[in-house]
């Protein structure tokens, strides 16, 4: 069941979702959001068929975004003219759809203008581009995607990256961290063009209100916090980590990533936190940028450095450790991380001596997360003995 859920929110665009259990002659309704799941009570639905008839009419008649579906992505279809030129700048094949994405603009760096310079009203941006890849992982870790797009307003291709970020006052939205980290010119990160929380469209998780309820199993009745879209544009991010050319310029731009890193925690006392392949950007010309600021916080932010995070293939030893959950997050734990992405790359992308057993056995300690120990104990040993020759 669980399994059919992730593949829903996987290949479709959507908030929330519904399921029917049925057990024999009952029946449980199980509404799905990006934070959890909710149960209904079981009721016999071969005696009363009632409240399985009146769901599924429910279901059939009521409209796209009372059925879970993200109203803010649309089928769009472009002019002959412009789809074929589109189309080849995102390198997306002709027998592909295109989507429409809307962005808000009300956090962006400079106040939105028109086509003739003067101040909009706009608070949102369209932009057109593919359905993303579908990422083979649960649905609590299908919380970011990211992607190019075209922006009709200044004709160029953008990066897209959609969140659905912990929401709460303690912590700071991507687009504000952005705005920080360019306000103390902090080298090596993308151009942010504008972006923020998608909540007025109603992108906020629910299950996280029925956590402290008597009938929960939660243990202990543990609340964990809501969850909320977040969307954001980018400039300079051309590639992704895994294209680099040569060995020098992987180099390069691990290097341009960790420094980065460094003026960031040096000027802002500010910790990644998820540091993976997937957040290291590479420019048109070779150059490293560090993205992926959505889990960031303050080293002074206890409270939030123990709430776990992380990219699971690439986090530290230590705070995937079972018997250390408590664990704060610390500057060691954001270094082992960049250590961890680059012996996956190097094992997986660069020519090297080892044979497939040994090869494929190193690549296994990356997703051990779903054998044993959360994969604590292969990267605990990778960081102290380092890839095997």
């Amino acid at each position: 069941m669980v399994a059919c859920t992730n593949a829903f929110f996987a290949t479709q665009f959507r908030r929330f979702g519904f399921s029917i259990l049925l057990c024999g002659s009952w029946a449980r309704f199980v509404y799905w959001d990006r934070s959890g799941a909710v149960v209904s009570r079981r009721f016999q639905y071969t005696a009363n068929f009632a409240p399985l008839a009146e769901f599924l009419w429910r279901l059939n008649y009521g409209s796209a975004g009372d059925r879970g579906v993200d109203v803010s992505v649309v089928p769009v279809s472009l002019p002959e003219s412009q789809d074929s030129t589109v189309r080849e700048l995102l390198g997306i094949r002709s027998s592909d759809p295109l989507y429409g994405y809307i962005v808000p603009v009300d956090t962006a760096l400079q106040k939105p203008k028109d086509a003739e310079g003067c101040p909009s009203s706009t608070t949102h941006h369209f932009y057109v581009g593919p359905r993303p890849a579908q990422k083979q992982c649960s649905l609590l870790e299908q919380r970011t995607r990211g992607f190019h797009v075209w922006d009709f307003t200044q004709k160029r291709v953008v990066f897209f990256k959609e969140t659905w970020r912990l929401d709460s006052p303690g912590i700071s939205t991507e687009s504000a961290v952005y705005q920080e980290l360019h306000s103390h010119r902090i080298s090596d990160i993308p151009a942010f063009e504008h972006g923020g929380d998608m909540s007025a469209l109603g992108t906020k998780t629910i299950t996280h209100s029925f956590s402290k309820a008597w009938w929960c199993c939660t243990p202990n009745h543990k609340a964990h916090l809501p969850l909320v879209q977040h969307r954001i544009i980018l400039r300079d991010v051309e590639r992704n980590l895994s294209t680099f050319k040569t060995p020098k310029e992987f180099l390069t731009i691990i290097k341009d990533a960790l420094t980065a890193h460094t003026e960031a925690y040096k000027y802002l006392g500010l910790l990644h936190r998820n540091i993976s392949m997937e957040n290291i950007g590479v420019t048109s010309e070779g150059r490293g940028l560090l993205m992926g600021w959505e889990c960031c916080s303050l080293k002074s932010h206890d409270e939030l450095l123990e709430i776990q995070m992380g990219n699971i293939p690439f986090m530290s030893g230590a705070l995937l450790d079972q018997s250390t959950q408590d664990k704060r997050h610390v500057l060691a734990d954001d270094l082992e991380s960049f250590l961890h992405v680059m012996m996956y790359t190097m094992a997986r992308y660069l020519p090297n001596t080892m044979d497939v057993k040994k090869n494929n056995a190193l690549l296994q300690i990356f997703d051990e997360e779903y054998v044993i120990d959360k994969g604590g104990a292969g990267h605990r040993w990778l960081a102290q003995e380092g890839m095997p020759c």
